[in-house]
């Protein structure tokens, strides 16, 4: 038969002989390992992880998955590098397993988020365990060492951006919503005609008061108009700073979805203040909503799923309370917003132009505040309107916690404890060491202290008295310093630094029980109050002039608290002094000296008492109970201009006339008690899953005022914006880190972060560093300053971590490792020097992973799977025998079966072609 005519298609021989490769008999520990033959290394040990051939059914491999806490597992890996070329590769390729493992434990996680029908109860579940793992991830990258190669998160490049970017200045402040679409045209909420309010106008030196009077408003008083009423006074008076309606949320794209607020473009050198007349009291809480641990899923026995469950979403809270004669509102409620991770607030200040600071923990960052320990303490400042104005994080690089005072002078103090190192020459050790740092009132640090002893301590109280001096109480487990001695199980102490940082004194005090100091407060006399725990009771004692070095001026023992009670704060007010806490005991009286103004209701309850402070003596007046018969704790208090007596605290209980939602949960409750000790009201407040804790108070005489309806801040708006890398970040004076250069030559350079860096400097310094071999710049991203640090063709650098506590490199956010540029003829960088080792990337975005959704699951396991090939890429090279003839072993004798089976088939594969070819050609 003819072919003429006829396409004979194209034929790829490889098929054939792929195909009779898939017909050989294959034993699979032959190709388990294919490094296997490299006889002079370790590798002929090794069970590769991804070797396996077998996989167990799902709902086996699901428990399993989900059953594990340790992600890296480090149980094979030799903790002696040894001294032989295979100790070393084998310890490296164990390493390389364990990460492997652990990597594939969290893609199988992301696959297990991907099936159909997961609750987000499950996904929720799933993506809290997945943090946990990726946290060990990073961890094992960051820390570990490799004897032969470097490891990295990310993919080599050319060059690298620091996630921290110094903003720019705001050109204007923009209030809060106080407005939606529909009721744009419509008279503001809560503003009257009898209302006004005063700007002051600072320029040249010469404060103007701008009356506004909204009684002269022409139409209704909607946003608009009075807008325009306003800028009408200001233009009257000279001035060129002007309100505005903006929009605070939506688009121009659906007005339907917008809101409004109103904005103040400041005039050039014009500074303004806000402040009514009319304002009156307004009282802020602080504390936490939500879940720390979130509530565990139940995982079936059979399949391995978990269904229910929720996960960590507690964040700390500030809520502001006007109207507190009789029926307290709220302004709003507002809770601090992470990008990541969860946090708490503890206590709250107000300063003299209505701000409002809060201070509490987190383990996550909030933008160029990068978190560099498992849980640090974090400060931020709110005007009145609820406008954050900025966040600190203090920048411990393990765990930290705190307490708040104000200045009066100006800015705010923080104390608590680290068990890392805050200053140089520290000795924590990984023990907690207290500490205290001053704020101004632009969140810049302008001193910070640690006290430097081998004996635990922590600081637990902070109070600043007229002259910014600085009384920190605590405990300590052995003594505190130089010429203390320690009565028993732990003692009290006081520590005073004058306005400097400088160190005054520190005493210690206690008894041979555990005891502590728990609240420091100062009188207009100049002394030093002292609120302490000795053996179970609350003792309150005075110092005069501030030192409690000398004998107390006098002491009451307020009795036993019972139950593991607590001192939760101590306020004075004129000659009147107030300690609130929990206690167990019904009779908590001074021993009879004091009245029982409020009975207890059973169980713990929270506690008010009063004493009288007449200079060298005191009295005991009163004990007020707040309670519910169920547990309640009290917290901080703080006293009205009137005298009235708040307290905040949590119940687990539910007050009269209030209710709560989640029953046996903690919540945030609020009383008012009248100067006889008598409670005039008290508000109940539940949280995200119904769970809320209250710990700290403040009140603020004249912060209400018609300025909160206008969501319009009191005092002076806005503030300094300062550029230094330390205000803005967790960089502090100190850090550093090293730059490693490869080129014609290596040398390392060190880079130290100085007092009042800014972004341009520290660029300078490293280019100076670089000299020839690459740049850096402070360029434009993420809304403001970056570093960016890039190497020139035929050059690689490699970033190294500065010292534990104080590592540059993590609080700019760039991770360790190399940037490397090949040259101009194609070639690779240098990286061949004796000190050099082979780098390789994993593949890691730099983004955060989760997979609480389906979408982003799918994304977390593309990257995973991504890194788990370069995984086993490194191995492959790392264990790839050398090159040079004298090291391939030569074969000798006869053939194994395996080979000449193989060669067979390829032999038969070669004459069904040739036998094919000859068809075609004579067809």
């Amino acid at each position: 038969m003819s072919s003429a005519g006829i396409s004979i298609p194209a034929f790829d021989p490889s098929l054939l002989v792929n195909y009779y490769n898939s017909k050989l008999p294959v034993n699979t520990a032959q190709f388990a390992n294919p490094l296997a033959q490299n006889a002079n290394s370790a590798t002929a040990k090794d069970v590769t992880p991804w070797s396996a051939t077998t996989q167990p059914a799902q709902e086996v491999e699901d428990a399993k998955i989900l059953g594990t806490t340790n992600f890296v597992d480090l149980t094979n890996v030799p903790k002696n590098a040894g001294t032989t070329a295979d100790e070393k590769i084998e310890q490296d390729n164990q390493k390389l397993f364990a990460l492997y493992q652990a990597v594939n434990t969290l893609a199988y996680l992301a696959k297990m988020s991907q099936r159909d029908g997961m609750t987000s109860g499950q996904l929720a579940g799933f993506d809290t365990r997945f943090q946990q793992g990726m946290t060990q991830v990073q961890s094992f990258i960051s820390s570990e060492t490799f004897n032969n190669f470097t490891l990295q998160a990310t993919q080599p490049a050319s060059s690298i951006t620091s996630k921290v970017s110094i903003p720019f200045a705001p050109f204007n402040y923009t209030g809060s919503t106080i407005a939606n679409h529909d009721q744009l045209l419509n008279a503001l909420g809560n503003v009257s005609a009898s209302d006004s309010f005063t700007i002051s106008v600072k320029k040249a030196g010469v404060s103007t008061d701008v009356g506004i009077d909204l009684s002269q408003v022409s139409g209704p008083l909607t946003i608009d108009n009075i807008v325009a009423y306003v800028n009408t006074q200001l233009s009257a008076d000279g001035f060129s700073t002007r309100f505005k309606r903006v929009m605070t949320t939506g688009t121009i794209d659906d007005p339907t979805k917008a809101t409004y607020g109103i904005s103040i473009n400041s005039g050039a050198s014009e500074k303004i203040t806000l402040s009514s007349a009319a304002a009156t009291p307004a009282l802020y809480l602080a504390g936490s909503s939500g879940s720390a641990t979130g509530t565990p899923g139940t995982t079936s026995k059979t399949t391995g799923t978990v269904t229910g469950g929720t996960a960590p979403d507690q964040q700390g809270r500030l809520i502001k309370l006007t109207d507190l004669d009789s029926a307290p509102r709220g302004i709003f409620n507002l809770k601090t917003n992470p990008d990541n991770g969860t946090t708490t607030a503890g206590s709250t200040v107000v300063d003299a132009n209505g701000n409002v600071y809060m201070l509490g923990t987190a383990t996550g960052d909030f933008g160029n505040q990068l978190n560099q320990g498992s849980n640090d303490v974090v400060l931020s400042k709110y005007d009145s309107a609820g406008n954050l104005q900025w966040t600190r994080l203090l920048g411990s690089a393990g765990d930290a916690n705190g307490t708040l005072a104000l200045d009066p002078n100006g800015g705010v103090v923080v104390a608590g404890s680290t068990n890392a190192n805050l200053v140089t020459g520290a000795v924590a050790n990984g023990k907690d060491d207290s500490f205290v740092a001053k704020y101004d009132a632009d969140g810049n640090q302008t001193w910070v202290k640690q006290i430097q002893t081998l004996s635990a301590n922590q600081g637990m109280s902070v109070s600043v008295d007229a002259q910014s001096n600085v009384y920190v109480g605590g405990q300590v487990t052995g003594v505190i310093g130089s010429g203390q001695t320690n009565s028993g199980n732990g003692d009290g102490y006081v520590a005073k630094y004058d306005s400097k940082g400088a160190l005054v004194y520190e005493q210690q005090l206690g008894t041979s029980a555990a005891d502590q100091v728990s609240a420091t407060a100062t009188t207009a006399d100049g002394g030093l109050v002292v609120a302490s725990v000795q053996n179970g009771h609350a003792i309150v004692s005075k110092y005069a002039n501030g030192d409690a070095r000398s004998a107390a001026l006098w002491q009451v023992d307020l009795g036993d608290l019972q139950n593991k009670g607590a001192i939760g704060g101590l306020t004075v007010s004129g000659n009147s002094v107030y300690v609130s806490g929990t206690t167990a005991n019904t009779a908590l009286n001074a021993g009879g000296a004091a009245t029982i103004a409020n009975a207890s209701t059973g169980g713990t309850d929270a506690f008010v008492f009063a004493l009288t402070d007449s200079g060298s003596s005191v009295s005991a007046d009163r004990v007020s109970y707040v309670g519910t018969g169920a547990s309640d704790k009290g917290g901080a208090m703080t006293v009205g201009p009137d005298g009235t007596v708040y307290l905040t605290g949590t119940t687990l209980g539910t007050f009269a006339g209030e209710t709560r939602n989640v029953a046996n949960t903690d919540n945030t409750f609020v009383s008012a008690l009248a100067s006889d000790g008598s409670v005039t009201w008290t508000r109940q407040y539940g949280g995200a899953d119904g769970q809320s804790t209250g710990q700290g108070v403040a009140i603020d005489p004249t912060g209400t005022s018609v300025l909160d309806a206008l969501g319009l801040p009191r005092g002076l708006v806005g503030g300094n914006q300062s550029v230094d890398l330390a205000a803005n970040s967790t960089l502090r004076a100190g850090d550093s880190f090293s730059i490693k250069i490869d080129g014609a030559a290596t040398r390392t350079a060190n880079i130290t972060i100085a007092a009042g860096e800014t972004m341009n400097s520290l660029a300078d310094k490293i280019n100076n560093a670089l000299v020839f071999a690459g740049s850096a710049t402070a360029t434009y991203s993420n809304g403001g300053k970056a570093l960016k640090i890039s190497v020139n063709p035929g050059i690689t650098a490699t970033l190294i971590a500065g010292p534990a506590d104080f590592d540059a490199l993590a609080r700019l956010g760039i991770p360790p490792g190399m940037i490397t540029n090949p040259s101009k003829d194609g070639k690779p960088a240098n990286t061949a020097t004796a000190s050099s080792k082979q780098v390789f990337g994993l593949g890691f975005s730099g983004k955060a992973l989760d997979i609480s959704t389906k979408t982003d699951a799918g994304g977390a396991r593309a990257q995973l799977l991504n890194v788990l090939s370069s995984v086993r890429n490194a191995y492959r090279t790392s264990n790839a025998p050398p090159s040079t003839a004298s090291t391939i072993p030569q074969a000798t004798g006869p053939a194994p079966a395996y080979l000449t089976n193989q060669i067979a088939s390829y032999e038969t594969a070669l004459s069904a072609l040739t036998a094919l070819n000859s068809t075609s050609t004579t067809g």
